[in-house]
């Protein structure tokens, strides 16, 4: 990349269980408040009418879908929200929309296959329930928009929106395409509860990262997106990132993160920057025991206890695939603001996580936010965004 081109975060788009829009998702992060209701992070039903009407009622929708998969109204939502929000006039050939997620619209599949088996609904085919790959998320949302360029999906579990944002990050800078929409999207079904149940990851309590007294994991819902150009006057600046594959275990993590912290360390030197540099870091902490524990002890070997280090996920729960970009929407508040919130419904830091974890909203100077997440399958991303000198 040419030495003066920039990558800035123009635009964003959200739905979470917190509400429609970043500012409610904010709010609710900065007074620590949770939304999980019975141990999930779920999308009231109301909210989701109010995406529905949006979506099919917005300019940018060229036709109404036929699949009424919530990923896919999430999606649309999200990313028209974030062109609403950029000001663009069109879409061209020349952008490219990068997907994360874990799903797709399985969760409507499920719900085809069963009716189809049961023979509930005479409409239903087997060609129609052939039709639901995770790619087929990324044909309707085509559809829908009439876009004509490319349009990539990363699934790599809970790390699939943060590598995704990498990965628009480079799409830019390597000059493949001219402007990016990059995000994640997640759907809460009956396959990813049971799975999660199945490997005995979930509670019904509100989640604690990285307390003495966490029990799990708070599932959760919604998608994130966000408008990526390059030369812009935004205050955001999106910078390099990297996805390091360790290779541990299918669902563990490395006790001590290696892959995690090599992540990290690849990431400052690809953005040009040092540890000492870096004001904040929003980590992965999903309140499980494992995750928590390799995560705790990654940071303090790379940063000490010197920097704060937050997660969110007490407040609006895990969106697996999503949560990288629902957590990249808190850092553009907090660089905005220049308010950190507090670690999530943290009451006794555990003993062994030594780092600083703060328990009430912060004031202080905020440029260079690191956000670091890690996945099943031994999948570590990480990325950096900065605020202009000149904000």
């Amino acid at each position: 990349m040419n030495p003066v081109d920039t990558i800035s975060i123009t635009g964003h788009g959200l739905i979470s269980p917190a509400g429609i829009g970043l500012d409610a998702l904010w709010e609710k992060c900065l007074s620590n408040n949770s939304v999980i209701k019975n141990g999930l992070g779920v999308i009231p039903k109301s909210d989701f009418s109010k995406v529905t009407q949006f979506v099919e009622n917005s300019k940018w929708c060229k036709s109404i879908p036929k699949v009424k998969s919530k990923a896919l109204y999430y999606s649309l939502f999200s990313i028209m929200s974030a062109i609403d929000s950029a000001k663009w006039i069109e879409l061209n050939k020349t952008d490219t929309i990068v997907i994360g997620t874990t799903t797709g619209n399985l969760t409507s599949w499920e719900d085809s296959l069963m009716s189809y088996s049961l023979g509930d609904d005479k409409d239903q085919t087997i060609e129609s329930i052939r039709e639901q790959s995770l790619g087929q998320l990324s044909v309707e949302i085509k559809k829908t928009l009439a876009f004509t360029g490319k349009v990539l999906i990363t699934s790599s579990a809970c790390s699939a929106s943060t590598q995704a944002i990498t990965l628009a990050y480079q799409q830019l800078s390597s000059k493949r395409s001219v402007r990016a929409i990059v995000g994640g999207v997640e759907e809460l079904g009956k396959l990813t509860i049971r799975g999660f149940g199945s490997l005995k990851l979930l509670t019904e309590d509100n989640c604690k990262p990285f307390d003495q007294n966490r029990t799990g994991i708070n599932l959760s819902e919604g998608g994130a997106f966000f408008t990526l150009e390059r030369n812009s006057d935004s205050p955001y600046l999106l910078r390099d990132g990297s996805t390091v594959l360790d290779s541990y275990h299918m669902t563990s993590p490395h006790p001590e993160g290696k892959g995690y912290q090599k992540s990290i360390h690849e990431t400052l030197e690809l953005s040009g920057l040092t540890k000492e540099s870096i004001s904040l870091i929003h980590a992965h902490g999903t309140g499980s025991f494992h995750n928590d524990q390799s995560e705790g002890f990654a940071l303090n070997a790379i940063f000490g206890n010197q920097v704060p280090v937050i997660s969110t996920k007490g407040v609006h729960g895990h969106a697996l695939a999503a949560s990288g970009a629902f957590e990249l929407g808190i850092i553009l508040k907090v660089l905005e603001t220049q308010l950190i919130p507090p670690s999530s419904a943290l009451v006794e830091q555990d003993q062994e996580i030594d780092l600083l974890l703060p328990r009430k909203p912060l004031e202080g100077k905020v440029t260079n936010i690191l956000k670091a997440t890690l996945g099943f399958g031994g999948v570590n991303s990480s990325f950096i965004v900065s605020r202009r000198d000149d904000a």
